[in-house]
């Protein structure tokens, strides 16, 4: 497997080994990074907001595609998703509002193994990043320093964290439900009213509110 230049070796531990790996550069600018990570075989996608140096970009980098415009409004098809989001030394203390939307975005221009990395020249920065990571709803974000060029501080963001959707039981809210033997069902009892009847052997919710006003 190829490997990123010696000064991206920061970069090159957040990235798993399989090869194409799909990668969107936020904030992109001339993208001076991107002739490594092709090399690297990485399917590189750039985007940012500076006509003239997408302009640059693209004549350099001709296998790979840049978006001219805002990330905070960018929306990937489903088919387009990325491995990685790549975020270089964003303004994040200058402009909170926007890098704040676009940290919440990340979520869901990943697939499911997708990881932000999110580089900062100090460690305010750093922690701002972590914390607004963290209530995107990853399940796992790290900080760390590192020594690169312009770069001091590495956040990484793990895994966006799925909602656990509890299925709700088919027996009504305040009702008492006694263990259930192998003969027969167990009873439940209507605390309102004292009253307790075989359980329903359907999984019909409104019968089974129906059920409990009869008893």
């Amino acid at each position: 497997m190829a490997t990123v230049n010696r000064s991206l070796s920061w970069l090159e531990r957040c990235l798993a080994p399989s090869r194409p790996l799909r990668l969107l550069d936020v904030g992109c600018g001339e993208c001076h990074e991107g002739e490594s990570l092709i090399a690297a075989g990485v399917s590189l996608t750039g985007i940012d907001l500076d006509e003239s140096a997408i302009a640059s970009a693209r004549i350099r980098l001709s296998t790979a595609k840049f978006v001219c415009g805002d990330a905070a409004a960018f929306k990937p098809s489903r088919e387009s998703l990325f491995d990685v989001v790549l975020v270089r030394r964003p303004d994040l203390a200058a402009q909170p509002a926007r890098w704040r939307t676009i940290l919440a975005s990340a979520p869901v221009w990943l697939t499911g193994r997708g990881c932000v990395v999110l580089t900062t020249p100090g460690p305010h920065e750093a922690h701002l990043g972590r914390r607004w990571l963290d209530e995107a709803g990853f399940a796992k974000t790290t900080l760390e320093p590192i020594e690169a060029d312009g770069e001091r501080f590495l956040v990484t963001a793990m895994g966006p964290e799925k909602t656990n959707v509890q299925q709700k039981s088919a027996i009504p809210e305040d009702v008492v439900v006694w263990e259930q033997d192998e003969e027969a069902p167990a009873p439940f009892c209507d605390p309102r009213t004292g009253m307790c009847s075989p359980a329903p052997a359907h999984n019909d919710v409104s019968k089974e509110k129906e059920h409990v006003r009869e008893s």
